[in-house]
C-alpha cells in the first residue's frame, strides 16, 4: 500500500501594512466600485457561514463597499463553486469556504470546472481541526490504548461515518492507515447525529469540533482523545494532539479560504488578500473566530495556492491507496 506523505504546510507569515497613501496596485485602481457577492456554499446557520459572514462584515468595512453573502448549498459545495466560476473574474464574485471542496476532483469525479485552475485561493482565513471522541464505555482514555485495543478487536469499534467527503471521514481513514487499525464505520446522516449517537452509545467514536469536544468531555460525557491538527486547539489546549499522542506523523485539518475566479487578475487578489490578512490579524475577529472553532492564519496567495493544490494531493494519494469510494 502507499505511504501517504505529510502534505499540511504550517504557514504564519508576518503581516505587512501598506501604507494609506500608497497608490493602488495597477488592475486595481477603482477596485472595489460597486457591491461584492461572496457566495458561501452551503446553507445559513453553521460554523462556516457565521464565519464568512464575520469577514464579510469586515470586508464590508474597509472596502467601502457592501460585501453580501449568499448561500448557495446543495452537492456537496458543487453548486455553489460552479456559481463562483461562472462568474466574471473581475473581484466582484468570490466565495469562502474549506479545502474540503477539493475532494470531489481527489475521487476523480466529473465536474464543470477544475478546482486547480478554474478556481484562486485569495487569501487564508484559518484552519479547522476536529476532535476524537470516545464513548466512556469503550473504555480507553488516550489515543495508545484506542490503537492497541482497535488491533485486538479488527473492525469492531464503531466509528460514525456522516460521508466520504469531510473532514471527519478522512480523518478516520487516515487514522486507519497510520496507525495499522481498521473501524466498523456506522453511517448517520451529518455530525449531529452521529455525535449523539456516540452520547448514547450507539457507536464507539465520533469527530467533533474542538470546543463542542472540550465541553462534552469536561462533563465526562465523552473522552476527548486528541485533537487532528499539527499543534493544540486554542479551543482545548489541554487535549493533545493525535500525533503527539501515540500516532507519529497523522495531521489533518481544514483549511478555510477566500477564493475567487480563476482569471482573476492579480492586483485584485493581492489588494484582497491583503485586507483579508488585516481582518484575520485583528484579534476580536481572531478571538470570534476561535469561538467557532477556528484557529485563526493567514498567508500569502502564492502560500494559499500551494495549500490548496497540497490538500488536493493528500485526498487523492488517500483515496487511491486505500482504494476509497465515493459515497454521498
Amino acid at each position: 500500500m502507499k505511504t501517504i506523505r505529510r502534505h499540511a504546510i504550517a504557514l504564519l507569515p508576518t503581516l505587512v501594512l501598506i501604507p494609506l497613501a500608497a497608490p493602488a496596485p495597477a488592475g486595481a485602481q477603482g477596485y472595489p466600485d460597486r457591491q461584492i457577492r461572496l457566495i458561501v456554499p452551503f446553507p445559513p446557520g453553521g460554523g462556516g457561514d457565521t464565519a464568512a459572514r464575520l469577514i464579510a462584515e469586515h470586508l464590508t468595512r474597509r472596502l467601502k463597499q457592501t460585501v453580501v453573502v449568499e448561500n448557495k448549498g446543495g452537492a456537496d459545495q458543487v453548486i455553489g463553486t460552479t456559481a463562483l466560476t461562472q462568474a466574471a473574474p473581475d473581484g466582484y464574485t468570490l466565495m469562502m469556504t474549506g479545502s474540503t471542496m477539493v475532494v470531489h476532483a481527489a475521487y476523480g469525479r466529473k465536474l464543470p470546472y477544475d478546482p486547480l485552475n478554474d478556481i484562486a485561493p485569495v487569501a487564508k482565513v484559518a484552519t479547522v481541526p476536529v476532535m476524537l471522541l470516545a464513548n466512556p464505555k469503550l473504555g480507553v482514555r488516550n489515543i495508545k490504548e484506542l490503537v492497541a485495543l482497535a488491533k485486538a478487536r479488527p473492525g469492531e469499534i464503531k466509528a460514525a461515518h456522516i460521508g466520504t467527503s469531510g473532514l471527519h471521514y478522512f480523518s478516520f481513514k487516515l487514522l486507519e492507515q497510520t496507525a495499522g487499525i481498521r473501524f466498523l464505520e456506522v453511517p448517520y446522516k451529518g455530525s449531529g447525529p452521529a455525535v449523539q449517537a456516540a452520547l448514547s452509545g450507539e457507536v464507539d467514536l465520533v469527530f467533533g469540533s474542538a470546543g463542542q469536544g472540550k465541553v462534552l468531555s469536561d462533563t465526562g460525557k465523552l473522552v476527548a482523545l486528541g485533537v487532528t491538527g499539527e499543534t493544540r486547539s486554542t479551543a482545548a489546549p489541554d487535549i493533545p494532539t493525535i500525533a503527539e499522542a501515540g500516532v507519529p506523523g497523522f495531521a489533518l485539518f481544514t483549511e478555510f479560504y477566500l477564493y475567487a475566479p480563476g482569471a482573476t487578475p492579480t492586483a485584485i487578489i493581492d489588494k484582497l488578500n491583503e485586507e483579508t490578512r488585516a481582518i484575520v490579524t485583528t484579534p476580536a475577529v481572531r478571538q470570534r473566530l476561535e469561538q467557532l472553532g477556528f484557529e485563526a492564519q493567514t498567508g500569502s496567495p502564492a502560500q494559499a495556492r500551494a495549500e490548496h493544490r497540497t490538500r488536493y494531493e493528500l485526498y487523492r494519494d488517500l483515496i487511491q491507496s486505500m482504494d476509497l469510494k465515493w459515497n454521498e
